[in-house]
């Protein structure tokens, strides 16, 4: 009687290390949904990817301006350390929520939209691998308006990450005022979807009834 030799089956490496939150086999990618949010030690206030729906340190992002050509009012860079390799490659999207307006003050309208980008960091350089930019939001004055969009940005071509590098996704916030006084704009990043405890009409931006959940769907690839 032959013996019986046990045969054992490799278990491929992308199924073996990584939690996907849903898989497109057709793609051939596994998405991972990733919550913004920050942290904060002492005064420094920064900003990291998770997974996870922790209390972020603030639950959202609000300025002034007074400029009446778009101009770069926001730039928050969200991390997330490797500690194996990775590659993504795909559609990637994010869900925002970005608000302007001053409901205490006439002559604020103004207009406002997000860049999100994909970036490659190694400690010392800082690659970009694909952006997308929301559609424009107006506001008008005496008013708070806000509105959750989904941005889509296409990683046409494969990147790597090795074991120690920085999947690094940047939030741009851009706008203008389009009356004579200054207005105010802003966008949630609470994984807990808190509403924002204040005093002032135009620090709650977004407005209550809007999420401050800032989520990113990032493909990886499988290997199937």
């Amino acid at each position: 009687m032959a013996e019986l030799v046990p045969i054992s089956f490799p278990v491929p490496t992308e199924a073996a290390i990584a939690s996907y939150s849903y898989t497109d086999v057709a793609e051939g990618t596994g998405i991972i949904t990733f919550y913004g949010a920050s942290h904060q030690e002492e005064s420094t206030e920064a900003y990291f990817l998770t997974q996870n729906e922790v209390y972020s340190n603030s639950v959202n992002t609000t300025i002034a301006i007074a400029e009446t050509s778009f101009t770069k009012v926001i730039d928050h860079d969200y991390d997330l350390v490797f500690n194996l390799p990775k590659r993504i490659k795909g559609k990637a999207r994010c869900n925002i929520t970005i608000a302007g307006g001053d409901s205490n003050s006439a002559n604020t309208s103004g207009e406002v939209y997000a860049i999100i980008k994909i970036r490659h960091y190694d400690g010392s350089t800082e690659t970009e691998v694909a952006s997308g930019q929301s559609e424009t939001l107006a506001f008008e004055s005496s008013a708070n308006t806000s509105k959750t969009m989904c941005v889509e940005i296409d990683v046409s071509t494969a990147r790597h990450y090795k074991k120690g590098e920085t999947l690094r996704i940047t939030v741009e916030i851009w706008a203008k005022k389009t009356a004579a006084n200054s207005t105010w704009v802003g966008y949630g990043h609470d994984p807990k979807d808190r509403n924002v405890d204040v005093v002032v009409d135009y620090g709650s931006l977004p407005e209550d009834d809007y999420t401050k959940q800032l989520l990113f769907y990032i493909p990886f690839i499988l290997d199937l």
